[in-house]
């Protein structure tokens, strides 16, 4: 395929019509989103959590998507501030692209302390992420997350913490 257009201006009117179709219907994104197999998660401008997909809910053991979307605002969480960067969350939802391709330490404890999962899914996890805001009409609409998790250490905590630092060291 001879793509002359790299700026990323697409002429969605060549794309094929089932093409078209996704991405003009929201339900149709947010079902391909749910079968991603990378985690995935979608927030309001913001900062609410509108949608999780199931590989997100699966690797965090959450089994109540209601006790995250349109209860956790990524822009209120002070977890997340010290862990990426208030600043650099701030900036994705005012529409630059913000990623961190060094592995950072996943927060499960805080999943558990705020009472969205029960018990340890894993006992520490390694993700690089991608926040990227979406467009309409100049405005950002909403913001995506996609995790690549690298490293999970489950078991007795005392194994995985072996595992771990056998890997990073």
């Amino acid at each position: 395929m001879n793509n002359d257009n790299v700026s990323g201006d697409y002429d969605f009117f060549v794309l094929s019509e089932t093409f078209r179709m996704l991405i003009t219907n929201p339900e149709l994104i947010f079902q391909l989103l749910n079968v991603f197999p990378m985690p995935v998660q979608v927030f309001a401008p913001d900062g609410m959590l509108v949608f999780s997909n199931r590989a997100f809910l699966e690797i965090n053991n959450v089994t109540d998507v209601n006790l995250i979307v349109g209860v956790y605002n990524l822009l209120n969480d002070p977890v997340c501030d010290e862990l990426y960067g208030h600043d650099l969350l701030e900036k994705a939802f005012q529409g630059e692209t913000i990623s961190w391709t060094e592995t950072i330490s996943m927060p499960i404890q805080d999943l558990i302390n705020r009472g969205v999962v029960k018990e340890r899914p894993y006992e520490s996890a390694f993700a690089s992420a991608v926040l990227f805001p979406i467009w309409d009409d100049g405005k950002v609409v909403c913001v995506v997350n996609i995790f690549n998790f690298r490293e999970v250490y489950r078991g007795q905590p005392d194994v995985a913490k072996a595992k771990e630092y056998i890997d990073h060291h």
